[in-house]
This record gives C-alpha cells, sequence and structure tokens, in this order.
C-alpha cells in the first residue's frame, strides 16, 4: 500500500510538485539573509526572483509580498499537509489492534497532493518565482526546524505518558511537514541547477544547505520516535493485565522500536520521504570526498 500510494502521487503530478504546512504555520520570507544560514541570490538572472534582489523601495517590497504570497499559498486538498488515513480510517490501528503501519497509529498522513507540506505545488507558481519561493520555503523551513530542536525532547513522567505520547505524535507530524517541504524545493532547485548549461552556484549551495537541514530533521524525527516507544512500553506497564488498552500500547511499542532498527526510519510507511534520503547519501558521499570538502569549506551558506 505505501509504495503503491507513493508511486501514484509522483505520477500523477507532473512537473515540480509536493509542499507543506498550514497556512497560519507556512513561510513567511524575509529579505535578507539571518542566522538560519540562509543565502540570498546575488546572480542578475534571478534578481526578479529572490527575495535579495537590490530594486528601487517601492518596487523592492512589491516583489517582496509578491514572492510571500506565492510562497506561502496552501494546499487546496488539506490543511496543514495531513488527511484522514484512509488505511486505518484514522483509529491509528487495525481491528486485531496492531499499529497502523502506515500512519504509525497516528490517524493522519500525509496529504497525497502536496505530499504533506501543506502548502500548493511549484506547478502553479509563476515560473518566474519557482526558484526564489523554494528557496524562501527551506529558510523557513529551516527556522521551524530549530525551533522545534530547542524544544526539550524527553519522556514524558509516569502520570503524563498518554499525553507526551499525543505530544511527541503532533510533533512528528510538524517534522514530516519540514520534511516535505525541504524535499519539494530541492526537487525543484535540483530540476533548475541541471537545466543551466554551467553550474550555478547559489542553487549548489542552497542544495547543500537544504540538504543538511534535511538530515537534522530526520535525525530529530528518530529522537521522537524513541520517546514514542519509550513511552508507549511505559504506558503497557502501567495498564492492567490482559485488558485491551495494555495489548494496544504493547503492540505500538513494538512496533515504534521495529522502525528505529529499521536503515531507513520511516520506510514502509505513510511519511516515507524515498528521494530525499537518496539525495542525501549523494551529499554525504560528496562531503567525504577531500577535494569537495576542501572547496566547501570557504562557502557561507
Amino acid at each position: 500500500m505505501t509504495y503503491r500510494r507513493l508511486n501514484t502521487r509522483y505520477h500523477e503530478m507532473s512537473g515540480y510538485t509536493r509542499n507543506v504546512l498550514p497556512a497560519a504555520r507556512a513561510v513567511r520570507p524575509h529579505s535578507t539573509p539571518d542566522d538560519s544560514g540562509a543565502f540570498c541570490f546575488a546572480d542578475a538572472r534571478y534578481q526578479s526572483r529572490s527575495s535579495g534582489v537590490v530594486l528601487g523601495k517601492s518596487e523592492s517590497c512589491m516583489a517582496v509580498e509578491r514572492l510571500a504570497a506565492e510562497a506561502t499559498r496552501p494546499c487546496v486538498c488539506c490543511r496543514g499537509g495531513l488527511e484522514r488515513c484512509d488505511v486505518c480510517q484514522g483509529r491509528g490501528r487495525s481491528e486485531d489492534r496492531d499499529t497502523c503501519d502506515y500512519c504509525l497509529g497516528l490517524g493522519y498522513a500525509s496529504c497525497n497532493f502536496c505530499g504533506g507540506s501543506g502548502l500548493v505545488g511549484y506547478d502553479a507558481i509563476p515560473p518566474e518565482l519557482r526558484v526564489g519561493a523554494a528557496v524562501e520555503r527551506i529558510r523557513e523551513a529551516s527556522r521551524q526546524l530549530d525551533a522545534m530542536m530547542r524544544r526539550p525532547a524527553t519522556p514524558s513522567p509516569g502520570g503524563e505518558l498518554q499525553q507526551g505520547l499525543d505530544e511527541d505524535g503532533r510533533t512528528l507530524l510538524a517534522l514530516n511537514r519540514v520534511a516535505a517541504t525541504i524535499e519539494d524545493s530541492l526537487h525543484l532547485l535540483q530540476a533548475e541547477k541541471q537545466s543551466q548549461a554551467r553550474g550555478n552556484q547559489d542553487l549548489s549551495r542552497a542544495i547543500r544547505f537544504g540538504l543538511k537541514r534535511a538530515a537534522e530533521c530526520i535525525l530529530q524525527m528518530r529522537t521522537v520516535m524513541k520517546n514514542m516507544a519509550v513511552s508507549a512500553l511505559r504506558l503497557a506497564r502501567q495498564s492492567k493485565h490482559r485488558t485491551k488498552d495494555r495489548e494496544i500500547a504493547v503492540k505500538r511499542a513494538a512496533f515504534y522500536v521495529s522502525l528505529l532498527k529499521r536503515p531507513e526510519l520511516l520506510t514502509g510507511t505513510g511519511f516515507e520521504r524515498a528521494l530525499l534520503s537518496v539525495a542525501i547519501e549523494r551529499l554525504r558521499k560528496a562531503s567525504a570526498s577531500p577535494a569537495s570538502g576542501q572547496d566547501r569549506s570557504k562557502e557561507k551558506p
């Protein structure tokens, strides 16, 4: 089921697709670099697309506002990049009380139209604004990731196990939106780079920055999943023997532990990021090259 839906999503949507985050939490572009490690395009070719353009005051404001409007347009088929899981009908488990392996027992899965980002697809954005919108979305996703990583990620104490488990689930969904946003944006930027006769250093730097943050996002998702496994196990131990709640908690804990043992955390689930995983692995191999490490040590994102 997972691979069927994954393939269907990519074949149904041509060009640059998939994006995330509810409108209230969507990308809010900024016109200058900040402490997120973001970047601006200096190339004249991208002056009309980027938020780092040098224009007259009124023209600059209009350009930034238009880019912001396009970059934050929400997906028309969901709210926040999520939809009710159609495998378990939102219950989070099957009839035999096994945790739904598609939605991880959360009852929600990534929207098939936007891929989980909650944002309109790039094919709906004017061509001249797509590169700038992709950069802004990566920047905002990076800021959101930083905010989530600053929160304490520890299992909840005994009396609050279910509440902590639910909170971790919401955090996992939020991280999924970040990963989906970055994946969509990288897909567009990589295609743009390949279409150019010569390599563009700004695009290359933006792509590497996005991949780095995506890898950190997936690592954070693994940390949250560990906490969920611990909380589910503690909840099972607290429940009375031979009860429905205990059986569900035991199976859920076992499922989360099995996910942590997989080479790729979310393989075979509705939150799998196959293309992103491949891209991250390529970045790791490229970074391992001594020559490439010397060249990139001088770069500033």
